[in-house]
């Protein structure tokens, strides 16, 4: 069977040899054979990742590549065609949605998801309440310790009491990512949390990142800016046809003729030529 391929030119059937992930040696995820399809568009297919307890992993590739729909599959807000996920050494892949809060997996948006006329406070309150239901807990409202935890990490105890409205976009990006820490989850997932950030506010969203990554926090990370993915991650795995192409060293997988090609098109390197 020929390997599939795109606009931008050929895509390999499946990944590269295995390499070595960076982190404690521990998986936090594993993902195997991981497939969404919808009809005949196999937007995710035969997808294998193991991410690394302690670190953060990337993934990158162009529109279209599956990326947003993988992560929908890890936090099982879309359904599976096939395959296995494990978190912790716990297979999840038919967990109802409001139950992975509850394993250990949070994970922020695409676009901001903030209530409005709530304070920042009581944002951030809704993620540790959202914690305690799928512990099937009785909410412990009333308690600050965790959500003035979740502030300070993220840099926000100044405006704890401000509406989003009030805060820049970064900051309201900040708030997203503390809702989802005071969650205390072993797998934070980050869908494309600096779209539409300016450079300074990238800056500090990527350090928050590695201030997380120091705590201990796992990390997964969806970015078209590749420059920040090179910056923050420590592992990189890029996709193309919602399969995988590499993974490894994020200089390497950016550096991949593979990675270029699917990103710039199968004339690349005549193009970069004319220049």
């Amino acid at each position: 069977m020929s390997s599939p391929s795109t606009r931008h030119g050929t895509v390999p059937a499946g990944p590269a040899d295995p390499v070595d992930v960076p982190g404690t040696g521990t998986a936090v995820l594993e993902i195997r054979d991981l497939a969404v399809h919808y009809g005949g568009v196999k937007a995710v297919d035969g997808i294998t990742m193991t991410l690394a307890e302690g670190g953060i992993s990337g993934i990158i590739g162009p529109n279209g590549s599956g990326k947003s729909t993988l992560v929908a599959a890890l936090t099982r807000l879309t359904r599976l065609t096939r395959g296995e996920l494990t978190v912790g050494g716990t297979r999840y892949e038919r967990v109802r949605p409001g139950r992975v809060p509850g394993l250990g997996i949070a994970r922020t948006f695409q676009t901001v998801r903030l209530l409005g006329d709530l304070s920042v406070a009581a944002n951030v309150q809704l993620g540790y309440d959202a914690r305690s239901r799928a512990e099937r807990r009785a909410p412990l409202r009333g308690l600050p310790g965790p959500v003035a935890e979740a502030l300070e990490r993220t840099g926000l105890t100044d405006v704890a009491r401000a509406r989003p409205s009030e805060l820049s976009y970064g900051t309201q990006r900040r708030v997203e990512i503390a809702r989802a820490i005071v969650m205390d989850p072993r797998l934070l997932l980050l869908d494309e949390p600096t779209a539409g950030m300016n450079a300074a506010e990238r800056v500090e969203i990527s350090a928050l990142m590695r201030q997380l990554r120091s705590e201990g926090l796992s990390q997964l990370l969806i970015e078209h800016d590749v420059q920040m993915m090179l910056d923050t991650c420590d592992h990189l795995f890029a996709m193309a046809q919602g399969r995988l192409l590499t993974e490894g060293r994020p200089a390497d997988v950016v550096a991949d003729p593979r990675v270029q090609e699917a990103y710039l098109g199968k004339g690349w390197k005549a193009d970069a030529a004319d220049q």
